[in-house]
């Protein structure tokens, strides 16, 4: 008698069945780690921007130190007023936060994010915002938070980061 050796429909049947179960779950894994790398890039990103405002707050704070050498008149805290406001990468002044807030630029050719009124052709519209709010914590303290949103994948994101500036330097 003669074995047969061919497959059954069902063994075929099965065996689609297990192969597209294991190349639909890789697809699926794909994908989620695709939207993973994706949303940890942007926390990345945000992260960098609050950073980024919480050192210009300090730098403000720094240079009316500096001022003061000359100056007697200038206080540690001038121009850094309680409120919620928005600052550029390379300012020295808070400028008013519009609500809700403007988007940040970033410029292709030099890696800068920052805010524009007329955007150039190489300026990328982010969907990322930076509010940064000042309150008085005591007569030499002030409390500088920074909040950076975005939405990605219909979901909003925020990242915040906060500091304690002292009048260490003590004029």
């Amino acid at each position: 008698m003669k074995k047969n050796k061919s497959f059954t429909l069902i063994e075929v049947i099965l065996a689609i069945s297990i192969f597209t179960l294991v190349i639909g779950g890789s697809f699926v894994l794909i994908q989620q780690t695709v939207n993973a790398v994706s949303l940890a890039n942007s926390k990345l990103v945000a992260f960098y921007l609050a950073q980024e405002g919480i050192e210009l707050v300090r730098n403000i704070r720094d240079n009316n130190w500096l001022k003061q050498r000359t100056s007697p008149a200038v206080f540690w805290d001038d121009d850094l007023s309680v409120g919620d406001w928005e600052i550029d990468y390379d300012d020295l002044a808070l400028v008013e936060y519009q609500n809700p807030g403007r988007p940040l630029y970033y410029a292709s050719t030099t890696g800068f994010y920052f805010y524009s009124n007329n955007p150039l052709p190489d300026y990328v519209k982010t969907g990322f915002t930076r509010k940064i709010n000042i309150s008085q914590a005591g007569n030499d303290d002030l409390y500088a938070k920074v909040q950076v949103q975005w939405t990605e994948k219909n979901r909003v994101h925020s990242v915040k980061v906060d500091e304690h500036l002292y009048n260490w330097y003590g004029y």
